[in-house]
């Protein structure tokens, strides 16, 4: 999905209309429906700043509205494809689904000690979170935040749950790894 159409979808899903996007975001009155007209058009690519800004109205981090492919299914496919070169994944049947799981990846063989936040943990934490909300524990809208915002959203809870002095060591290692990642991912 192209930047505009992540655009599209995050304005909408707030009920705005270009025009008072582009004000929101500090357009003049002259360019605010033409501008955002033209960064859901394609016509027009924003400034990282201005992604900052709309991610900012949104309440998202501005990965969520960077370019994906994931929409078309070539670029869903070849997405797949890096993601089971990079993470081991094996995609088969069962039964009438399709089910696509990563070898060996359950909770027993995560490594406690491992200091770097595995694709494992951050799929664990996402499972968890997806059963919260299937499970009526929490709101369509708090599960779209913590999506949209991961892994702020996923880090403020931990940093909610545990203080530095009572956070187990493995976790402490893994959190403090997982925020530099984003640091430099700003």
């Amino acid at each position: 999905m192209s930047v505009g159409s992540r655009i599209r979808h995050f304005r909408q899903k707030n009920h705005l209309k270009q025009r008072e996007l582009g004000l929101m975001i500090g357009l003049s009155d002259v360019s605010a429906e033409v501008r955002i007209n033209q960064y859901e058009s394609g016509a027009r690519t924003p400034r990282p700043d201005v992604l900052q800004k709309l991610a900012d109205v949104f309440h998202i981090s501005p990965r969520a509205l960077i370019d994906s492919d994931v929409y078309s299914g070539i670029g869903f496919m070849h997405t797949m494809f890096a993601i089971e070169d990079t993470y081991d994944l094996e995609v088969m049947r069962m039964g009438t689904d399709v089910v696509a799981r990563f070898k060996d990846a359950s909770v027993a063989n995560m490594d406690p000690t491992s200091t770097t936040p595995t694709v494992e943990t951050c799929l664990l934490e996402w499972a968890t979170k997806y059963m919260s909300w299937q499970n009526g524990e929490i709101t369509r809208e708090e599960y779209d935040s913590w999506r949209y915002n991961f892994p702020e959203e996923y880090l403020k809870e931990v940093e909610e749950t545990f203080t530095e002095e009572k956070m187990p060591s493995p976790y402490m290692e893994k959190y403090i790894s997982l925020k530099k990642e984003l640091d430099q991912c700003k």
